[in-house]
């Protein structure tokens, strides 16, 4: 029931672009509020979802997110809008939907409009080519509060200046990601995410990919 309550979860979101309200969840499956509240919460303890604080109502489900945000992503082969949550999660959604996606967001820094394409697991269109995601916050750092982490630590940004300078500011130390590591790392964690069998990696498969792709000083400890 656990796998099958997550793919609900994720069918629904990209059939309707948002998450299923836990009631809907108890009729799907034929399931008690109090048992679909303890499905929910595993959930979120084996980190396959998030939970609004102090509800039962899902925040978000990666790489989709249940609340507007500053990354909107379309489908471009069926026209359906979704939020992201992060500059990560709107790459992602076109390595996990399988389908050409437009992502439109902001530069966290200048506020200039930043607009991307990607089609066949690359950006094809890009309005800033030197656009980056740029993450401040340490990857062991990350599930400690984790919408801290998506919410204000893993933005796009119009180029590596604008993110250094926002980084500075802020008093952050961070890492900005290649397209190569993004492309790596969204394959690793969502080719498989819209299946039923997904099954997250672990701990040793994320490190041994984190080494793969080059990203090996402290920042990406675990």
């Amino acid at each position: 029931m656990h796998k099958e309550i997550r793919y609900f979860i994720y069918q629904h979101f990209m059939e309707y672009s948002n998450a299923p309200h836990y009631e809907q969840i108890a009729i799907k499956f034929n399931l008690s509020l109090d048992q679909v509240f303890e499905h929910l919460n595993n959930l979120m303890e084996d980190h396959l979802i998030v939970l609004q604080p102090h509800t039962k109502r899902i925040l978000f489900a990666n790489p989709f997110s249940n609340i507007p945000t500053n990354f909107i992503v379309t489908d471009l082969s069926t026209g359906k809008k979704y939020y992201a949550n992060c500059g990560w999660d709107s790459v992602a959604t076109h390595f996990m939907i399988k389908h050409p996606i437009r992502i439109q967001t902001h530069c966290q820094e200048t506020l200039e409009k930043i607009e991307l394409e990607l089609e066949n697991f690359k950006i094809t269109k890009s309005t800033h080519q030197d656009a980056i995601v740029y993450i401040t916050k340490p990857a062991k750092l990350w599930w400690e509060n984790v919408i801290d982490t998506c919410s204000n630590h893993m933005y796009y940004f119009s180029s590596i200046q604008a993110a250094n300078k926002f980084a500075k500011k802020n008093n952050y130390s961070g890492h900005a990601l290649t397209n190569e590591q993004l492309y790596g790392l969204c394959e690793f964690l969502y080719d498989d995410k819209m299946e039923l069998e997904y099954v997250r990696p672990t701990k040793e498969e994320t490190i041994s990919k984190f080494q793969e792709l080059d990203l090996t000083s402290k920042f990406w400890e675990l």
